[in-house]
């Protein structure tokens, strides 16, 4: 019989990732396949890897996005946007 899951090691015991319908006491041969462990949404490690991994933007898209802000950038201005305050 074989039947297949994925697991986490949590330091002393191997926490299946999803329900295992195996008889209680049941002995396990295991064979060790690792895999990338996902990291929580938000978490300062998966932003760190975002930042390291691609898509890396090019040289060519940098100064089209600066050109792009230039122009729309709008003057300062001292007026009162919000009209007289009296």
């Amino acid at each position: 019989m074989t039947t297949k899951f994925r697991a986490q090691f949590d330091g002393k015991a191997l926490i299946p990732l999803e329900p295992v319908d195996l008889p209680m006491g049941q002995v396990l041969e295991i064979e060790a396949n690792e895999t990338e462990v996902p990291l929580p949404r938000g978490s300062r490690e998966l932003l760190l890897k975002i930042m390291h991994e691609g898509p890396h933007v090019s040289p060519e898209a940098v100064d089209e996005m600066e050109r792009m802000i230039e122009e729309g950038q709008v003057p300062s201005s001292d007026e009162n946007i919000f009209g007289d305050a009296d």
